[in-house]
Parts: C-alpha cells; sequence; structure tokens
C-alpha cells in the first residue's frame, strides 16, 4: 500500500495509514506535501481492507473549496503557513490580543478614580 501510494503522488511528504474501526470501511493512506509552502496539504488513496487492492484515489486538487479551506484552519491557527514570518506574525498578534483586556482594565480603573466634576 506504501509503494502504491508513492508510485501515485510522486512528491515527498510524510505518509499515514489509516486502518479502519469496523468491517465496512476501507484502509485510508494519506500522504502530506511537504513540498509546498502550505502545509497541511495531502492526498488520500483507500484500499480494501482484506485484498490491499486500490479502491479510490483522491488528490488534494479535487478537494471541494470547503474541505480546502478546512485544511487551512489548523495552519492559520499556529501561524505556520507561510513558515517563519508568520510564525512571528502570529506570535506578535497574540501577545497585542493578550494586552487588550489588561490595558482595558486600566483604563476602567482610571476613569473609576476620577472625582465628578460639577458644572455649576
Amino acid at each position: 500500500m506504501l509503494s502504491k501510494t508513492d508510485s501515485i503522488y510522486k512528491n515527498k511528504g510524510h505518509t499515514q495509514i489509516r486502518m479502519p474501526s469496523d468491517t465496512i470501511k476501507s484502509i485510508m493512506v494519506i500522504k502530506l506535501n511537504i513540498e509546498k509552502s502550505i502545509p497541511n496539504i495531502s492526498s488520500m488513496a483507500y484500499f480494501d481492507r482484506y485484498t490491499g487492492k486500490l479502491l479510490k484515489i483522491k488528490p488534494y486538487e479535487s478537494f471541494s473549496n470547503g474541505d480546502k479551506v478546512r485544511r487551512l484552519i489548523y495552519p492559520v491557527h499556529k501561524g505556520s503557513i507561510y513558515g517563519l514570518p508568520t510564525k512571528i506574525l502570529a506570535f506578535l498578534v497574540c501577545i497585542f490580543a493578550a494586552t487588550l483586556p489588561i490595558t482595558g482594565f486600566f483604563i476602567w480603573l482610571g476613569r473609576k478614580k476620577k472625582k465628578r466634576q460639577s458644572f455649576f
């Protein structure tokens, strides 16, 4: 199954084999593509559980737009979508977001301590 998947998908990458949990499903072999700048791009091949015969291939290009967007959520969350520059950007955005409640508390505390001025 591994050699068949490697012959179908020529790209470099890690390969995962997911065994079925029951007798109905087939074995899914997932090959990640590490040659692309966007991580989490993978293609799949399905094999019969008992004979090892190739049943279906599903390259990344055949995924729906929704599936492609869903696969981008994790790299965007980690900041690893385009390597080190986006990791640094994600870190800075997280630091900024973490300071907002603290600065908001200090602004609120400053307003509580001000004396009310009378206009008359």
